[in-house]
């Protein structure tokens, strides 16, 4: 099981709440975090998920074709194409997640979630301590990822929390088949836990709302809430030496130095970077630092 997704963006969460007061409040706390779209007619939801689940559907995850670079050890994505994936503002349109109270007058929760149970959107249900029969049923039946119990004193946070592990489960799912298609090498940094930690510290501390795979050491092509684009590139000491090997009588000395101490290497970050002869390799050479076994830099397009 790898440690990273290989790829996440904002998406949508849907609340579905019959009490308005209710609603209005716990939507004014979330929207500071979270994408949310709320209705208080549970029918009305759910003609908007039917019709919103097609954007999942077609979400072009083609852009994460892979080829074998054919002068390295390598496998490539498309760098090009996920460039594009991550401009692309309808993703973010795409549902991931409902939550939605059980005790509403036209269609209760479960009565929602039964309707929707073939998609692959994550579910939440908020019940009352005298309905949780009803919601530990509806869980073993796999119509609810999660059950909470509604007004507690702490139900605010529970929410949140149990939303973002809603969202890294159903981004799990969606990366599944791309993760599965890679040849991932035994050494990737997506096998490793202390890097996933150091990955994500670094998604947190620097305002990064959506995060790609490029490449199966663990390099992703990041997005601020800006819209500025970055990427985080990671390089194993086999990589140093591939790269070493392969510019050995044609690059620069400083080059082949900075390869041999692992301080500098070369970045690649597009088509046109993997056409630079290795003369001009020290166009696209950037300064790593040393993690606990990797090499990393950051760079912006």
């Amino acid at each position: 099981m790898y440690t990273l997704e290989a790829l996440f963006f904002p998406g949508k969460i849907v609340l579905v709440d019959d009490d308005k007061d209710f609603l209005k409040s716990v939507s004014h706390h979330l929207k500071e975090i979270f994408q949310i779209e709320t209705f208080s007619d549970p029918k009305q939801a759910l003609n908007y998920i039917i019709e919103n689940q097609k954007k999942l559907e077609n979400l072009n995850l083609s852009a994460f074709a892979f080829d074998e670079d054919q002068d390295t050890t390598e496998t490539r994505l498309d760098l090009t194409k996920i460039q594009d994936f991550s401009r692309d503002s309808n993703k973010n349109n795409v549902i991931m997640l409902i939550l939605s109270d059980y005790d509403m007058k036209k269609m209760n929760g479960i009565e929602l979630f039964e309707q929707i149970s073939s998609t692959s959107v994550m579910r939440i249900l908020l019940t009352g301590k005298a309905d949780l029969k009803l919601a530990l049923d509806a869980f073993n039946r796999g119509l609810v990822d999660k059950f909470l119990i509604k007004d507690t004193e702490k139900m605010l946070d529970e929410i949140i929390m149990n939303i973002k592990a809603c969202q890294k489960s159903f981004f799990e799912k969606l990366s599944y088949p791309i993760l599965s298609h890679l040849n991932i090498p035994i050494d990737s940094l997506l096998n490793r836990n202390d890097f996933s930690f150091h990955f994500m510290e670094f998604v947190k501390n620097n305002d990064i709302k959506e995060y790609y795979l490029i490449d199966t050491t663990g390099s992703f092509l990041l997005k601020t809430k800006t819209g500025d684009i970055k990427y985080f590139i990671c390089m194993l000491d086999r990589q140093f030496d591939d790269y070493l090997s392969y510019a050995a009588s044609r690059a620069d000395q400083k080059i082949l130095d900075g390869l041999k101490n692992r301080t500098h290497a070369p970045v690649f970050r597009c088509t046109e970077d993997y056409k630079l002869p290795i003369a001009l390799w020290d166009k696209i050479t950037y300064p790593f630092e040393k993690g606990d076994g990797y090499y990393f830099c950051i760079t912006e397009k």
